[in-house]
């Protein structure tokens, strides 16, 4: 009963002042809700359980290469060849199944004779759901006798929101067909919702039977063979289901055994390679990629948990004020014989009545940071298959937020309204404010504040600066004035003749556009990691035992050097006669000369890739550039004619004179006028790849940027209204300085010492810890230093100038007080 009397009367008391509710509840929106917004990223991407059968079953199994352990793409973590994925499943006895996934694929589809759209496929191995636990919600998963062959694997499973966005759910789709590529797939079943797959940051629209692989990636050339026959070809992630009793370290020492053994059957494919293992948990995202994503994660937590504080500090601030013009109803309370607890606990309702509403309002402000989040993904990331939702975990986080929010913002407030000696409070009346003769709490709430508003707009400088370093750095080509697009003539039933042919005509109707500068077609776009390829020199292709050192390829038509502006540093580029019968060239960059061919001359080497009959000689060496990231360390690449090594996957480069975007859908217009029904996929700016790449660190500058400017103005308000406060509570003392002769412009500057002291330590406190953040975010940031000092300045200038406005006001109003009418009223 005491309690729903307490109740009662908080209602009753925060409806009497609107303004104060208002205010408080807004302050905590935006605390909880940017914490909500974050924690419901992290909850997605970390800690939702995956949605399978006893998901602490699943282990992850990944290669280990000891001659290619510093892969910029790959890392620590490889992929394993089919055949080694047949041989570790079919040997094994620690696991009661075993199946394989790829990383999503993006090809063209097209439904019902629509033009074909961008699709997302995800390659899997049949049992892969049936591994997993997972079943349907319409149709049915893979059969054990599908997928043995191309022929039985034109069947596929749609991601569930997939289906709801193109099929609005209709269960007419299972049955219906699909042409990816060029060719037909059935539906036979739809994943259930909340099933995003096992690399839950890039999402499939479908899932396909791993031997469809050439279907989907129509035209696609193997070296080395068939995927199920070629151990060379690393492109599959592996899973397993531990049979019960069969612990992670007995599994692994088990697959070791067999790593072993293929290692000496196959000492030419997997000589120094063998396997190591994880919960499957623990790679939903990618490996390689993880802890830098977690490190991102904490930091953004890290920061929105400061604008938290900084809104708690402001509300306490608030409600010690509300506490010190309610001293007469405490007083007597504590006179009647109340105890301390029974004053303190109406308080802390009302704190609880504050922060409830506040963290429902902070749910409203998550939707739209969520939505904020996705505006800013690729496609390439598939946004629209992204289960970012509010679910219960994030609605009982933001609930314990709150409650622990109104602990925080009403404990110190109700202590010290609770005390038995109220009547320190008027002392301040006697030029005690803030600046004044103590440091009190409002005081130190203040400095508080500033200091953590420092942090969060340090450390958002620091992003925004890394990211504008990134967008500035040499990428060894120029990017501006580039459009690209893909496409793929397999799906036309194009032959190699009738592909070379299209090709040619491509790059030459392209150069004759108005506005073209250059034109080219190559098999991977810029900053978009490509194929890699076993490179091995003269002499060394028979050696015991040589696996080759992996090297990333791309397939250029003549004028890419030209279209991209990449210099050649020796020899010559690609010319018409650089043809199919001739002899095979090849150009590589700095560092695959200077890896391979130390302190010598690299003209005129020659080097085979696996696979390949006939070695290829070396006719230019290439200025390096950035292939796949744009803060990767120099990677080495080797560029082989078109014309000496065809694939029917393109990408056009197209080099205008203007602006880009201008001349974007001339040229998707002149590529389909050579064939209308050719599939053309991603026409985007070479500044849009650019973008794509440094999406995480444009995420992060972002909501580093808004979290700033949050803390910034929660700071401001509570610099603002414990300076009005403390004006208000020194009118006396002011009124008599102006009596006794003092200026208004003293009273004015006085006021504003004061409170920009507090600023000055606060600002000066926060950059120190600022400092000592940066040096654990070095590995997050690109050319900026662990104490930029361009960072730092443009924080401390937005902050002193944010806290002068803040403290001018009142101490402008501090200045128009009338001695005679304080006097009178005192």
């Amino acid at each position: 009963m005491t309690i729903l009397h307490d109740l009662r009367y908080g209602i009753r008391v925060l409806i009497k002042s609107p303004g104060f509710l208002l205010a408080a509840m807004i302050s905590l929106a935006l605390g909880i809700g940017a914490n909500a917004t974050i924690f419901t990223m992290i909850n997605t991407i970390f800690l939702q359980p995956l949605p399978a059968e006893k998901p602490t079953d699943l282990m992850y199994i990944y290669g280990t290469d000891t001659n290619n352990s510093n892969n910029t793409v790959l890392g620590t973590f490889m992929p394993v060849s089919y055949p080694n994925y047949a041989d570790y499943k079919d040997q094994n006895d620690v696991f009661t199944d075993m199946a394989v996934y790829s990383f999503p694929n993006a090809v063209s589809a097209s439904i019902g004779g629509e033009k074909p759209a961008p699709l997302s496929v995800q390659l899997v191995s049949t049992n892969y759901f049936s591994t997993l636990g997972v079943k349907p919600v319409i149709g049915r998963t893979f059969l054990p006798g599908e997928g043995k062959d191309e022929e039985t694997s034109s069947v596929a499973v749609l991601d569930y929101n997939y289906w709801q966005r193109r099929f609005g759910g209709s269960l007419s789709v299972i049955d219906s067909t699909i042409r990816i590529s060029g060719r037909p797939f059935t539906v036979i079943g739809v994943a259930p919702k909340g099933f995003d797959g096992t690399i839950t940051i890039i999402p499939p629209d479908m899932w396909t039977p791993v031997m469809s692989y050439h279907s989907v990636l129509a035209g696609a050339t193997i070296p080395g063979g068939p995927i199920e026959h070629n151990r060379r070809f690393l492109n599959f992630n592996v899973f397993g289901r531990l049979k019960p009793a069969v612990t992670m370290a007995q599994a692994q020492t088990s697959l070791q055994t067999i790593g072993s053994r293929l290692e000496r059957d196959y000492p030419n494919e997997n000589s120094g390679r063998n396997v190591a293992m994880l919960p499957l948990l623990q790679a939903t995202v990618p490996p390689q990629v993880r802890a830098v994503m977690m490190q991102g994660s904490g930091l953004l937590m890290a920061i929105v948990g400061l604008v938290l504080v900084i809104a708690c500090a402001n509300i306490a601030n608030l409600m010690m004020a509300r506490a010190t013009a309610r001293r007469r109803e405490f007083s007597v309370r504590l006179a009647l014989g109340g105890s301390r607890w029974r004053l303190i606990q109406p308080l802390l309702i009302e704190s609880l009545l504050i922060a409830i509403p506040g963290g429902a309002l902070g749910i409203v402000v998550a939707m739209a940071g969520r939505n904020l989040i996705l505006s800013m993904l690729p496609a390439v990331l598939n946004p629209g298959n992204m289960n970012l939702s509010i679910d219960s975990t994030v609605l009982v986080f933001t609930l314990g937020l709150s409650v622990f929010s109104a602990m925080l913002f009403g404990t110190i407030p109700a202590l010290r309204a609770s005390r038995a000696d109220l009547a320190s409070d008027l002392k301040e009346r006697a030029g005690t404010g803030v600046g004044g003769g103590r440091f009190n709490m409002r005081s130190a709430l203040v400095l508080f504040q500033v200091a953590l508003s420092v942090v969060a707009l340090a450390s958002a400088g620091l992003f925004i600066r890394s990211l504008s370093n990134a967008q500035t750095v040499d990428l060894g080509f120029e990017h501006d004035k580039l459009v690209t697009l893909q496409y793929n003539v397999t799906s036309n039933g194009y032959d190699k003749s009738r592909g070379q042919s299209f090709h040619r005509q491509m790059v030459q109707h392209l150069k004759s556009l108005p506005g073209v500068a250059a034109a080219s077609i190559a098999s991977t776009l810029p900053l978009v990691p490509g194929f890699q390829r076993s490179v091995f020199p003269e002499g060394q292709e028979n050696v015991k035992n040589n696996r080759g050192i992996l090297v990333f390829t791309n397939i250029v038509s003549p004028e890419y050097f030209d279209a991209m502006r990449i210099p050649l540093v020796r020899g010559r580029g690609f010319t018409d006669s650089d043809r199919e019968g001739q002899r095979a060239v090849v150009v590589i960059n700095e560092t695959m000369a200077q890896r391979f061919w130390p302190n010598q001359d690299a003209l005129g080497k020659r080097f085979r890739f696996f696979g390949a009959e006939e070695p290829r000689t070396i006719i230019g060496i290439a200025k390096n550039a950035k292939y796949n990231f744009v803060g990767e360390d120099p990677q080495p690449m080797a560029y082989s004619p078109i014309e000496q090594e065809y694939t029917p996957g393109m990408s056009v480069i197209v080099r205008t004179s203007g602006k880009p975007e201008g001349l974007k859908g001339t040229i998707e217009k002149e590529v389909r006028s050579l064939d209308p029904d050719i599939a053309v996929t991603n026409l985007q700016t070479a500044s849009d790849l650019l973008s794509q790449s440094l999406t995480g660190p444009r995420v992060a500058a972002t909501l580093l940027g808004v979290f700033g400017l949050v803390a910034l103005v929660l700071a401001a308000v509570g610099m603002y209204g414990v300076m009005s406060y403390s004006v208000n509570l020194r009118s006396q003392e002011m009124g008599i300085r102006m009596a006794l002769g003092a200026a208004r412009q003293d009273v004015l500057l006085m006021v504003l010492r004061q409170g920009m002291t507090l600023v000055a330590i606060g600002l000066a406190c926060g950059l120190l810890i600022s400092a000592g953040i940066s040096r654990l975010l070095s590995k997050l940031l690109f050319g900026v230093g662990t104490a930029d000092l361009q960072a730092f300045s443009a924080t401390a200038t937005v902050l002193l100038l944010v806290a002068i406005i803040a403290n001018y006001v009142p101490a402008r109003r501090a200045t128009t007080i009338d001695p005679i009418n304080v006097m009178r009223y005192e």
